[in-house]
């Protein structure tokens, strides 16, 4: 068995750990903006007490979480805000190397099916239980019965805990993607006593991370506390509040009043009345997320693919940049984003060209002279969105209505399939292609495959690109599954927005990330 340092990635790390990137095997790094972000201290927050002594944050959110219940979360707030109560096995830092997190150190078996984890041994969770082997057996158990992880876990053979501090996963066969989602933020880990003690989980959260759950007033706020006994040190923001504001003017009135600190997410015309602020910092950075129009390829006429690829060539992608976006995102068309493992280039690409689209659509069967009737659900954020999508498909003959629904009403009816076109998005915070998984497999329909999307040539080409550890050629296998997908149009791909994050000038963040804002990193000057 090979000894691999937490320190280096090593050459079989990058073959079974989310590695074989699309330059030559190296690790992809996460995206860096050109856009300025958060200044950042060399010193972890924890370590430096503010000046001011002021030891609160309060954070303005658009949405009410449902659950922190990480595993069985729809929503990339749901997953962002879990990252400060939860822990992983590993914490893979900016430039996707791992890091040690819950377990100081690990193996890789040299035929890549044995892994063994070395945890530590002076972490506690939340309720007083301290964290062991157990933990991460019983998370492993019961993230199996999850739809956000089953998939990942169906090669799971044995796992085994030879002692307390000791964890053993032996897998059936090899995946690419494994250790990188086994390690990551997506799979925090869970106390057995906390989860068994309730019907449900997730309402009353406890995990090893750096904040407690106090309260929740639902529609209102969230509250949590510091751990003081946080393994990487007590944390320089004491009392954490989210407070839920649905409107974003509303969140820029109360954030220039000092009644919040930060916003997590700002719109870019809010944004733009706060620029002038001196009290204020507003400057776009990286992000991992992706914005879209889902179609539903269950519904007539949405069932035809040419009616999705005439919409797709229908949207004007550059004025949603112009007028929703305020110049602050990419314009993008396809799902995958360049700095995931295997990521290779489509060789298919959406613009706007209007008679392209009246092609396709007569090619269809349809007319302008008999316009079909569509409806177009997103909630109040997207509403600018799905008015332009409303306009453009008005020019190919479809006359679309606007529902606007409350933000959870929306999510539910995304998974339910009960929309026709709806404006969504997701957080690309897997680093690796068999994320596409999520969008495109048949066995993710009803989960977060929303466009109820089904294609067996797809499903294989999925299997194989997460069973294959050679590079090169996952790259071929992902390169000929996107060529698949873009032809198919389910997802009709418009933006890679910037993040939009508001915040109080006197704050300071001791480290940045794309995919995140952890708080044990946020303290007051």
């Amino acid at each position: 068995m090979k000894k691999i340092a937490l320190v280096v990635v090593l050459a079989l790390l990058l073959a079974l750990a989310t590695a074989c990137s699309g330059t030559s095997g190296s690790t992809a790094a996460a995206p860096s903006a050109d856009a300025a972000t958060p200044a950042v201290s060399d010193d972890a927050a924890s370590t430096s007490p503010a000046a001011s002594g002021k030891d609160s944050l309060v954070i303005a959110v658009s949405t009410d979480p449902l659950t922190f219940d990480q595993f069985n979360a729809f929503s990339m707030l749901e997953q962002q805000m879990s990252g400060n109560i939860y822990d992983n096995l590993l914490f893979f830092d900016e430039n996707n190397d791992p890091q040690p997190a819950l377990a100081e150190s690990y193996e890789i078996s040299d035929d890549g099916l044995v892994y063994t984890f070395n945890l530590r041994q002076d972490v506690s969770f939340h309720n007083g239980e301290p964290f062991t082997a157990d933990d991460v057996v019983f998370t492993i158990e019961y993230a199996s019965t999850s739809p956000n992880a089953a998939e990942l876990l169906s090669i799971v053979e044995s796992v085994e805990t030879p002692d307390d501090y000791t964890v053993v996963i032996t897998t059936s066969t090899t995946s690419a993607p494994f250790f990188g989602e086994l390690c990551g933020d997506q799979f925090p880990i869970y106390n057995r006593e906390a989860v068994e003690a309730v019907d449900t989980y997730g309402t009353e959260p406890v995990g090893t991370g750096a904040y407690k759950f106090v309260s929740h007033a639902a529609g209102d706020s969230l509250s949590f506390e510091a751990n003081e006994d946080y393994f990487r040190g007590a944390p320089a923001i004491k009392t954490l509040t989210y407070r839920i504001l649905s409107d974003a003017f509303t969140a820029g009135v109360a954030l220039e009043s000092g009644d919040i600190d930060i916003i997590w997410a700002s719109d870019a015309a809010t944004a733009a009345t706060l620029q002038g602020n001196p009290d204020l910092v507003v400057e776009p950075s990286a992000n991992v997320r992706v914005n879209y129009l889902i179609l539903n390829t269950e519904q007539a006429p949405l069932d035809n693919k040419l009616v999705r690829q005439a919409i797709n060539y229908a949207i004007d992608r550059e004025t949603i940049q112009d007028i929703v976006d305020e110049g602050m995102s990419e314009i993008k068309d396809d799902m995958a984003m360049p700095w995931m493992n295997a990521y290779s280039e489509p060789s298919i690409h959406y613009s706007l060209d209007v008679e392209k689209a009246l092609s396709l659509m007569a090619e269809a069967g349809y007319s302008p002279d008999s316009p079909l009737e569509l409806s177009i659900s997103c909630v109040v954020g997207t509403q600018k969105v799905a008015q332009i999508a409303q306009e453009n498909l008005a020019a190919i003959g479809i006359n679309a209505t606007v529902d606007v629904l409350e933000f959870n009403t929306n999510l539910s009816s995304q998974r339910d399939g009960q929309f026709q076109i709806s404006v969504g998005g997701f957080g690309m915070i897997q680093r690796d292609m068999d994320i596409m998984k999520f969008f495109y497999s048949s066995d993710m329909i009803n989960i977060l495959n929303y466009a109820r999307y089904s294609n067996p040539e797809v499903d294989a080409l999925l299997a194989e690109g997460r069973a294959t550890l050679d590079g090169a050629m996952r790259i071929e296998i992902y390169k000929e599954m996107m060529d698949i997908i873009q032809e198919d149009s389910a997802y009709i791909i418009y933006a890679n927005p910037l993040t939009i994050r508001p915040y109080n000038k006197d704050l300071q963040f001791a480290n940045v990330y794309p995919n995140n804002l952890y708080i044990r990193d946020i303290s007051w000057a």
